[in-house]
Formats: C-alpha cells, structure tokens, sequence
C-alpha cells in the first residue's frame, strides 16, 4: 500500500509543476539591420547582424516575478524563464524606435497567464500609457507568436523608449520569452532620408526621433544663437545639409537626401524666446554675517559640493543660464533638484527668513515650486533628517504668478502659512526642490536676519533677559506681582482640574515628559509663588507635555477651559500660548489620538497681553474662534502646550460645566484658617459645616497629615513638619476645597 501511496504522488507532483520547453520558437526572418530593433533572441547562430541586440538591455522584475534566468534548450536557442510572473519590464535605457512599425515576441506559457497584456513606456515613466491584451487566456505547453502594430500604443514617445512591459493577471505564471525585437517593413536604403540623431549647441536634441520632422527648442534671452551642430542620417550614403537659424525667435532646419538623390526630408528646429526678458530684482545691501547665500551674485556664496546631486534620478534638472548678463539658475527638471553641502552645513538658527526670486511662464495651474531645508541633526547621514518646508503656489501669499518675476520673502521662525514641516535649522546639509513646472527660473536663493534690535525675540543686543536688559534695551519686567484671579467655587463633580489650589486636581502622571525632546523631559516648567500663591512658570523650551494616560479623563459632559496666563514678553507679535487636549480614543498609546486645540495669541477673541493676567475660559463644545482641531474628549489623556513665549505663567487651568456652588453649599469663603502662615499649628473653622477629613500634602505630592475630625473646627498639628508650603484638602458633606499652609 506505502508503494501505490508513492507511485501517485510522483505522477501528481510531475503534473503539478511546470515543464520547460524541449525546444525553442521558430527562427525570426532575415531583415535587413535598418529595419529591425532587436531587444532579446537566443538563437544558437544567428545569420549576419540582423537581429543582434541593442547593448545594455535589462531584465527587470519590478518586485513580480521571483525567478529572471536565462535557460539553453537542446535545439540550441537560449529563452528567458520567468517563474512567478505578473509583470515585469524589459529594456531600461532610452531606445528609438519611431522608424519602427511592430513588435514582435514569442512567449511558451507553461502555466495559465489569465490575461496576457503589454505596455510600452518613454523615459516619463508612462502617464497615459496604453496597457493592451494580446491573449485571453492563451494555449499552454506550445510557443505563441505575436505581433502587435505599434499604433495600438498611442502614448509614449517611441523615440524615447524605456521599458517593454509584459503583464499576466494570473500573479503566479511561469512563462519563457524570445524573440522581443521591433520591426518595420522593408525600406530601400536608397530611398531612406531619416535622420538617427540630432544635435544642438553639441548635447542631442531633446525628444529626438526620426519619424517627427519639426521641434521647437527655448533659448534664455539675451542668449547665444544656437547652433545644429551634429545630424546622422539613417543610410550613411545619404546627405544632410544644415541651415543655421540667424537670430532667435528663428528656425535652423537640416534637408536630407537619400541615396536615390531624388527622396528628401527635411527637420526644423524652431529657436522661441522663453523666460525672463529682464534679470531677478537685485536685493538689498546686508551685513556678511546677516547672510546666508546659496545662489546670489548679490553676496558671497556657500561652498555648494553639488547643485544638482540627482534627488529624482540621473537626469539634470538646472542649467545656469544669462539673463542680461545676470547669472540665473533655469530649472527644467524631472521633478526634483537636490543641492548639497554636507560637507559645510549651516547653522541657521538665528536666521528668520528665506528669499528667492522666481519667474516661469508656464501655466499655473496645479503648479508648486517648494523648498525644503533639510536638516541632519548632527548626523552623518540623512537618516532621522528634518525638514523646514516653504511652500509656493498660486494659493500661497505670495502667490505664484506667470511671466513676471515674484519675490518670496517669508519668516520661517514659525509655522504656518508657506511655512510647513520642522523649524529646526541648525545643521542644514541639503537643500530639495520639488516641482512640477517644465521651465522656472530662479535667482538670489539665501536666508538672512535683520540687525538685532530690542524687540526681536532673539538676545542679540548684550541683553541679560530676552529683548530685555543689558546696556542697551529696557529693563526686564519680571514676574508678576499679584496672584491669578481667584476661581469661583464650583460643586466637585462639575470640575476637572489640571493644576489649582482652588479645586482638587486629579493626579498627574507626568507633569513635563519631554514632549519637545524626545521624552527626556527639558525641565520647561517650574513652581514658583507668586504672591504666596502656587503657580506655574513656563520657560519658553517651545513646548510641554502634561501626562495621565493612567487617569484618563472623560470631559465629554464638560462644557468649557479655563486657564490664567500671564507674560512679560515686551513684544508679543507672533507669539502664542496654544493647549491642546488630547484624546487617546481607548488606545493605549497615542497613536490614532485627536487634540482639541485651544488657541491664544494677540488676534484671538482672548487676545494676549503683556505684564497682566489674562483669564482664558472659552466654550469647547464646538470648533470656531480660539477653538480648533476634534472637540471629542471622553478619553483625555495628555495636554499639550506650545508657545514661543519667552516667559509664560500660569494658574487655574481646569475644565468645567458652568456651575457655581449655591450659598448652602461648601465654598472656601466659609473655610477659615489661622494662623497662617505658621510654626506650630493651623487652626481650621468652618460655618455649620462638619469637617469629615483633612489631608496635607508637601510640594512633592506626599501625604504628610490625615485626620478625621468629625467637628466644625478642627487643629491641624504642625511641629513635626519643615518648613516650606503645604496644600490641604479640607472635606466636609457638602463638599472640599483645597488651601495652602505655610509652615515656618
């Protein structure tokens, strides 16, 4: 029985997998060499150089076919194998075959393909490229010959061929290939008068092939004439005469005559004005150090190790042109330009903005011509590279306009507007534009920094503070003075509070946890007292993270934010003091989170002010006015803050539903506690009410006293305590509150 068992499994297992062919297709015909482009043959002894293939041909599997080999037959013909094949391309270069008519190819299926379909792509990459079938589900075990007529492929430019792509919807197909060459009919070299090649100003013209007659080439103006200064005629016994253009707008045309001295054919290249008639606006005189020039004959340039280091492949995408004798930088790319000075970054972190000036008279719709300045963070590659994106377009201010020069000018110390990405810029070490314009030109790329002033944000005037202090500024403000404003009260049960000793705050996780620094945490936030009252001083490290994903909060039945802030920023154009709520969604981590952004600044219906408190409460059932992002909050579990303040305080932030407590209810007026500060006891009253418990805790959070006095008064013993400030959560049956104790 184990022997039968064996015996089908072989004969089942030689079934199941494909068989190579015993022998390969029939030989192609003999053509003449001008009428054949041939990619792949493997015939064993091919007779003179009619099918010899064209140099440098690859075989690409674009990740969809496992297996690419080359298999010898016993006839002596060589094929290719594919083994789990669903497309795939052959070729790889740039090829001209516009003379030609037909492809022709052979393919052994040895395992049903589904559809059987080919794609021809230029060296675009293929927009608009026709996919056609050859065969629906074509025979197996036997060589297919198909040729296909090249009108069935409208789209790409065949004198600019790249890639052959074959494609079987079955993703699993094992199939051989020969044969892949293109053809023409037969055409008496005598009466052949095609060009093969064509050269302007020495480099091949581009988008030459022979079967299209006419071109029109751009020239920068105030430019040189160009010259025809090479064309290769198909029948080497044929003769090319060049007629130069005289001027531009101008046409040089090249008359060809074949063999025959009778067939002619003649190729016209048209020379048009394109770009700028007038150079970019030349910018303003500026201290060296203020400077930081990437392409300017206005200053002193940056050692550039490569201004074009293929970002979107090989190709050029920028040439340096005139334009009235003004050196300028014509980009023509393929999509990209990459310019790279890794070897010499720039630290330009005290630098406030980028100009260029731009010009293009292509169509504007759609367009954009962005910038990026990519910075590598001390790294010696790009790996964990940032980027500081400037943005431009026909909806951007400026905006992108035709046929005249505009000048961009934006601040990058922020985002927002043109401005995307990371502000960080302290090692620049490359520069990428992206675009998708055919022609732009543009001149005077650089950053720079006005001269320092008292109220620019940055210390750069021997200050002691920000914009503040030192020999040559206004003194320093300082802190405030007075406490924030006291909070109403308000039932418990209506309030979440973050940070108040007027309410009991829920417990925090992590009050700083490095949210602008990786998660170390940057110690951007301190406690201070002002006026005897806890408060929070915000130091202007660009942002801080408060954490209690482990005591998360749902919100989603309160109604409003508040906070008190204070600064003694003199100059406050610009600034921002921005909380976000964010809401982890059930997760547990953040990812899929949404924030519930409430926003301040001078413009906002709460606006900033300096050197006063200002009492943000803003509605946040809705998005509108200082209120942005998701409203959802049933799943609180971080608070951001972000602000380019230099100096913040702030007191009293908490959620709430609009309540206040009703006079028969516990609030802080009816608590007293004397003395206070003290250096023994507290003495704690209040009005009728029983005081069920008092907990102290020290600045640290540590519970240092509990007791339960079941009294209207209570006494809360403080020998054994150090000096220092002390929070104390009274709770009585109608309610708590929370005071501070000074021992001293």
């Amino acid at each position: 029985m184990k022997k039968i068992t064996v015996f089908i499994f072989l004969i089942a297992a030689a079934f199941g997998y494909a068989q190579d062919p015993a022998s390969g297709p029939t030989d192609p015909p003999a053509r003449a060499t001008a009428d054949v482009v041939s990619f792949y043959n493997g015939i064993a002894s091919p007779t003179g150089d009619d099918y010899v293939n064209i140099p440098g041909v690859t075989f690409n599997n674009f990740g969809s076919a496992a297996v690419i080999t080359d298999l010898a037959l016993a006839d002596g013909n060589t094929v290719k194998k594919y083994t789990s094949h669903n497309f795939s391309g052959i070729g790889g270069g740039t090829y001209d075959i516009s003379l030609m008519e037909t492809l022709h190819i052979d393919v052994y299926f040895a395992t049903p393909p589904g559809d059987f379909r080919i794609k021809l792509e230029d060296i675009t990459g293929g927009p608009g490229a026709t996919e056609i079938s050859v065969a629906n589900n074509p025979a197996t075990g036997v060589w297919l010959s198909y040729d296909i007529d090249l009108t069935n492929f409208p789209a790409p430019n065949l004198g600019s061929l790249r890639w052959i792509v074959p494609v079987t919807t079955s993703a699993n197909a094992t199939l051989y290939f020969d044969n892949i060459y293109f053809y023409r009919a037969p055409v008496d070299p005598a009466t052949d008068a095609n060009l093969t090649g064509l050269q302007v100003d020495g480099a091949a013209l581009d988008g030459f092939n022979a079967a299209t007659t006419s071109y029109t080439v751009g020239v920068s103006f105030g430019a040189a004439v160009p010259q025809i200064t090479g064309a290769t005629t198909s029948n080497p016994n044929a003769s090319a005469v060049i007629t130069q253009a005289s001027s531009v707008p101008g046409s040089a045309t090249v008359e060809v005559t074949a063999e025959d001295n009778t067939t002619t054919k003649t190729y016209t290249v048209n020379f048009v004005t394109e770009g700028p008639s007038t150079p970019a606006p030349t910018p303003p005189a500026r201290p060296v150090e203020n400077v930081i020039s990437i392409y300017s004959d206005a200053y002193t340039n940056i050692t550039i190790e490569d201004l074009d280091f293929g970002l979107c492949g090989n190709s050029s995408g920028v040439e340096e042109v005139s334009i009235a004798g003004n050196p300028t930088l014509r980009y023509f790319g393929p999509g990209c330009q990459g310019i790279d000075f890794q070897n010499n970054r720039i630290d330009a972190s005290t630098f406030t903005n980028i100009h260029f000036d731009f010009y293009t008279d292509d169509a504007i719709i759609g367009a954009v011509f962005n910038i990026k300045l990519v910075d590598w963070a001390g790294n010696e590659t790009e790996a964990g590279s940032t980027g500081l994106e400037i943005n431009f377009n026909a909806g951007t201010n400026p905006q992108l306009v035709e046929n005249q020069w505009v000048s961009v000018d934006v601040d990058i110390t922020s985002l927002g507007g043109m401005i995307a990405g990371n502000l960080t810029r302290s090692d620049i070490a490359q520069i990428h534009i992206t675009s998708n314009l055919p022609n732009a030109w543009y001149d005077n790329l650089y950053l720079y920094k006005d001269p320092g002033t008292c109220d620019d944000g940055i210390q750069n005037q021997g200050e002691t503070g920000i914009d503040c202090g030192g020999p040559n500024c206004a003194p320093c403000t300082g802190p405030p003075t007075l406490a924030a404003p006291t909070p109403p009260a308000r039932p418990a049960a209506d309030v979440i509070s973050i940070y108040s000793d007027a309410y009991t705050d829920i417990a925090i996780d992590n009050f700083d946890f490095g949210l602008c620094n990786g998660g170390t945490p940057n110690l951007s936030v301190s406690e201070v007292l002002i006026a005897d009252n806890p408060t929070i001083l915000y130091s202007g490290s660009g942002c801080q993270g408060i954490d209690f994903q482990t005591n998360r909060q749902n919100a989603s039945e309160f109604t409003r934010f508040h906070v008190d802030v204070y600064t003694d920023d003199a100059n406050l154009i610009g600034k921002v003091f921005n909380i976000k709520l964010v809401d982890w969604d059930g997760n547990e981590t953040d990812a899929g989170a949404t924030g519930l952004e409430i926003n301040c600044n001078t413009g906002t219906s709460i606006p900033l002010v300096s050197n006063q408190w200002v009492s943000i409460d803003v509605n946040i059932t809705s998005a509108g006015g200082m209120i942005a992002g998701n409203v959802k909050r049933d799943d609180i579990a971080q608070i951001h803050i972000t602000s380019n303040l230099n100096n913040a305080w702030y007191d009293n932030m908490y959620l709430h539903k609009g309540t206040v407590l009703s006079t028969n209810e516990f609030t802080k007026d009816a608590l007293k506690v004397s003395p206070n500060p003290t250096n023994s006891l507290w003495n704690v009253k209040t009005a009728n009410q029983n005081i069920t418990n008092i907990t102290v805790f020290d600045i640290l959070g540590k519970q240092v006293v509990n007791i339960n006095p079941n009294a209207a008064e209570a006494v809360i013993d403080a020998s054994n305590l150090r000096d220092g400030l002390y929070l104390a959560k009274i709770s009585t049956e109608n309610g708590s509150q929370t005071v501070k104790l000074i021992k001293n």
